[in-house]
């Protein structure tokens, strides 16, 4: 499991639950917030454009649709303006290398084997100034790029 979300939205008609009635925080959302076309508008206005091309995006329905009830359940949920969300990016699994549980475990990146943070990688490397510099910091860490020319 690359990530581990301590919420889960899902669709008020989704049949599978038994796929993931053991996670925690399971949402149940109205299903317009899963359409596409509510999504793509929903995306445009937040981003102050008249399409996704430009973010290469497009050709991701299922991705858009998540992506628009995921700032839906965001702007209901922290009820203001979510101006800091700028963009959308399509990550492609061939572009980072992936760290299975028990590697990231095991190399103690950002957790070591006691479960604490103290002298993991990113207890180290960390310097950031902000608390989001220290979350990107540890994305990278957990998912670092394999392009050399872009290190």
């Amino acid at each position: 499991q690359r990530i581990a979300p301590v919420e889960l939205l899902y669709c008020e008609e989704f049949n599978e639950m038994a796929a993931i009635e053991h996670c925690k925080g399971l949402r149940r959302r109205p299903i317009w917030e899963f359409e596409l076309s509510t999504a793509i508008t929903l995306l445009n206005h937040q981003f102050g454009t008249k399409d996704l091309r430009a973010f290469g995006v497009e050709k991701s329905p299922l991705g858009l649709s998540a992506a628009g009830c995921l700032l839906q359940y965001a702007k209901e949920t922290q009820r203001t303006a979510l101006p800091h969300i700028q963009s959308i990016s399509l990550i492609q699994n061939q572009d980072c290398i992936q760290l299975d549980v028990a590697t990231r475990r095991n190399l103690e990146l950002t957790q070591n084997l006691a479960g604490g943070t103290e002298n993991t990688l990113a207890s180290v490397l960390d310097k950031c100034v902000t608390p989001m510099g220290s979350r990107l910091l540890k994305r990278w860490i957990h998912q670092p790029i394999r392009d050399v020319e872009k290190l």
